[in-house]
């Protein structure tokens, strides 16, 4: 019977790894950043490609400032059920986080 399979692509940030993250903001334990439908045949197999860019790895603050910090990742791709699989990412962006946009504070 043919079937469909989604694949899930998430980060989940290293904590203890982020320097330059401001202490009292906490930082998420996962995040998805894709996932992809896929339809298959009895038996059959398929490669699926995520595109994993620097927004996709970047923290937001208390303040609404996201920006890249150097620090570890998981990669992780998952199909909800069964076997993960995981790789460790690791960003360097030097000692000061790289602002990639200030979202305007409303609260």
């Amino acid at each position: 019977v043919f079937g469909d399979e989604v694949v899930m692509a998430f980060v989940a940030p290293v904590a203890a790894s982020f320097r330059t993250h401001h202490q009292t903001t906490p930082i998420e334990r996962k995040r998805l950043f894709g996932f992809k439908r896929i339809g298959l045949a009895p038996g059959a197999s398929a490669t699926v490609a995520f595109t994993l860019r620097g927004h996709d790895l970047a923290l937001t603050d208390a303040e609404g400032q996201r920006a890249l910090h150097s620090g570890a990742v998981h990669v992780i791709f998952s199909r909800g059920h069964g076997q993960q699989l995981r790789a460790r990412v690791a960003v360097d962006v030097g000692a000061a986080p790289v602002v990639q946009r200030k979202l305007p504070r409303w609260w």
